[in-house]
């Protein structure tokens, strides 16, 4: 059986946070681990239960520090910004700041679901309005102006680049091979070749290297096509499906079966 996919719900409207929990919770798909209602309750959650997917109010206050925050202190942890009115400034926020996806606020609760579930598989989850807002972003003058760092080594082969911009998501070398479906000393094979082309000493230096580059992902999120050029834009099509990821092994610390609340204690009703 596979392992349900972990679930915090951040949102500062109460009976909105208790509906989504209690809806997801019927999901056999997702296990609830907690819930709360402010940013700094998303990011001690993130960083205590270590959840698949974080659920963020955009209406949160503090909301974009918060998914800044979680990015770094967090990188396993993919964040879904959720009551998306689809303003620009909203959007385009968010999007830099590093979510994976984003749920307006006509999504059904089945539709929020099968966002969360997507965004596991690798998929990027937004209604045709935010890609469009994302794609109009990326190809602005004020972008593309911005994209004059170095690029990347042409040594790089083609699966090196897809293993670096994996890299930059967060993910470790046993993830890369599951994903991959390739082994683990080869991944590190991949990894060391990466470090040396780009002559920096750990991962963290060469994912940043990437965000300095012009093929570097300025809206958090990039995926490798057949020729290892980068997918700029949440929602583009792809012309070769992304890695499929599966289900993670149980982690040897798990949280509570019963839901947790994000600042501790139990979830209040």
């Amino acid at each position: 059986m596979s392992v349900a996919i972990e679930v915090l719900v951040i949102t500062p409207v109460r009976i909105y946070r208790d509906a989504t929990v209690r809806a997801l919770a019927d999901e056999p798909a997702l296990r609830l681990v907690g819930s709360g209602g402010s940013a700094s309750e998303a990011v001690a959650g993130a960083r205590r239960l270590r959840p698949s997917v974080l659920l963020l109010d955009l209406s949160t206050p503090d909301s974009i520090p918060a998914i800044r925050a979680i990015r770094r202190g967090s990188p396993q942890t993919r964040l879904i910004a959720m009551g998306v009115d689809e303003s620009r400034d909203d959007v385009i926020s968010a999007a830099e700041a590093g979510v994976a996806g984003f749920i307006g606020r006509e999504y059904s609760l089945p539709q929020t679901a099968a966002a969360i579930i997507g965004v596991v598989r690798g998929e990027a989850s937004c209604s045709p309005r935010i890609a469009a807002l994302l794609l109009q972003r990326v190809q602005s003058p004020a972008v593309v102006a911005q994209r004059t760092g170095p690029a990347l080594p042409e040594t790089l082969t083609a699966r090196e680049r897809e293993i670096l911009f994996l890299i930059a998501e967060g993910r470790t070398n046993h993830e890369i091979a599951r994903g991959l479906s390739i082994g683990l000393s080869t991944v590190k094979t991949h990894v060391h070749a990466v470090l040396r082309k780009l002559g920096v000493p750990h991962r963290e230096a060469a994912a940043g290297l990437l965000r300095a580059t012009p093929t570097g992902e300025p809206l958090g999120r990039a995926r490798v096509e057949a020729d290892g050029a980068p997918d700029r834009a949440l929602g583009a099509p792809r012309t070769v499906p992304p890695p499929q990821w599966g289900s993670r092994a149980p982690r040897t610390r798990r949280a509570p079966d019963h839901e947790q609340h994000a600042g501790g204690g139990p979830a209040a009703g």
